[in-house]
């Protein structure tokens, strides 16, 4: 096992956005929308919203800032594949309270056709008191039918212990404060090792979003992404 952990942790992992990243509050009329591109099939992907804000080149894996958008009316989010500027996803129409985030992700449906996520609401600030927490989202079909988990390296703590299955999320949970650096793999299977994410300091009073999403030719690796409130 102490062979296994070494390994891993020494692993080449495609990780993006693990780094400290302020989502601030909205405009009291406003809500505020972060999008994550997990479209293995599309390197760039452009957002135009409500024909006067757009996103320019979110690549694959990667995550935009929180962008402020209209907040009690319909809001129009158009979606384009940004090397070849042909649409990728219909049009999507969203109505969002005032003050609110959330986040949407781009992904593929069983089909392998792009898609997007209902808005997920996103918390700022951890509720657990004194304590940091993270939510992780699986979007990654190159681990369809399997329950993932993500363990701590150190002790083999599961951080998520009911594991997740493609297309799903965890609720909101207690982590470890410090630093520390996290296995993802199948439950209960630590031969499945598909990602790591390197040492990271876990703060109190912060939230961690982690997400996996799929890597374009590689079916036995994950990319992962990492960011916080």
């Amino acid at each position: 096992m102490k062979n296994f952990l070494y390994l891993a942790i020494l692993t080449s992992v495609f990780i993006i956005g693990c780094k400290e990243d302020v989502m601030t509050f909205p405009e009291l009329s406003k809500a505020k929308v972060r999008f994550i591109n997990a479209i293995a099939s599309t390197e760039s992907v452009k957002i135009i919203i409500d024909s006067s804000t757009t996103l320019n080149s979110i690549y694959r894996g990667q995550y935009s800032a929180g962008i402020d958008v209209n907040s009690g009316s319909a809001t129009r989010f158009e979606f384009f594949n940004n090397t070849d500027r042909r649409i990728l996803i219909p049009s999507q129409f969203y109505t969002f309270p005032a003050s609110s985030q959330y986040l949407v992700f781009l992904s593929l449906n069983p089909l392998k056709v792009p898609t997007i996520s209902d808005p997920i609401p996103y918390l700022i600030t951890s509720p657990f008191q004194g304590k940091p927490a993270i939510q992780f989202f699986n979007y990654s079909r190159t681990v369809s039918g399997k329950k993932i988990v993500i363990t701590m390296s150190d002790n083999l703590t599961e951080i998520t212990p009911d594991g997740i299955k493609t297309s799903q999320k965890t609720d909101v949970l207690p982590m470890y404060e410090g630093r520390h650096s996290l296995l993802i793999h199948e439950k209960d299977n630590y031969d499945t090792f598909f990602a790591s994410i390197p040492i990271l300091e876990y703060i109190p009073g912060k939230v961690y979003t982690i997400y996996i999403y799929d890597l374009p030719g590689i079916s036995d690796r994950v990319g992962v992404g990492v960011f916080s409130n």
